[in-house]
């Protein structure tokens, strides 16, 4: 991977909401219980006669619809439905926004929230969606990078340092 983006998407909301939210996660049971392809497939059109490789028009569109060339290479997911929401860690070659924003589109009765660290290129940022709709976005690049880290990064969507609950694999699900 070229330039590895560790990503934090966080989902609030009504338990019924973040279990369908999840179902739309983690369908295909790839990488760990994620999947961008999961949300969004791709079209026949680009996997047929293809296999495994990747061309670059099957790169162009997944970079164009989930932001990254490939499915995340692992996730960790912590917290429960239950418990008002979860969040998801995983990493990319790229921030996942449209894929972010296709998932918020898709479960509007849902906050959801992704905040992405690029070390590589020191670019960061976060997105939010409520409402199925994108409600605000910032980046910092290296001008800002560092102190990004510092002040926005350990921060969720609960406004908490750290998440009020157990970490849980996907896999163990």
């Amino acid at each position: 991977m070229a330039n590895l983006c560790v990503n934090r998407l966080f989902i609030a909301g009504a338990s019924e909401q973040v279990e369908a939210a999840l179902a739309d996660l983690d369908r295909s049971g790839e990488r760990e219980g994620l999947s961008f392809a999961a949300l969004l497939p791709e079209p026949e059109a680009l996997t047929e006669g293809v296999g495994a490789g990747l061309d670059s028009r099957k790169a162009a569109w997944r970079r164009e619809h989930w932001g990254s060339t490939s499915d995340p290479l692992s996730a960790e997911r912590r917290g429960q439905p239950s418990q008002g929401g979860i969040d998801v860690e995983f990493q990319t070659d790229g921030p996942p926004l449209p894929w972010a924003e296709a998932l918020a589109r898709a479960h509007p009765l849902l906050e959801v929230r992704l905040l992405y660290d690029c070390a590589d290129d020191q670019r960061a940022g976060m997105a939010t969606f409520s409402a199925g709709r994108f409600v605000g976005y910032s980046e910092v690049v290296p001008a800002g990078y560092e102190r990004w880290l510092e002040e926005m990064a350990p921060r969720s969507i609960y406004g908490l340092h750290e998440p009020p609950y157990e970490t849980v694999f996907l896999t163990d699900r």
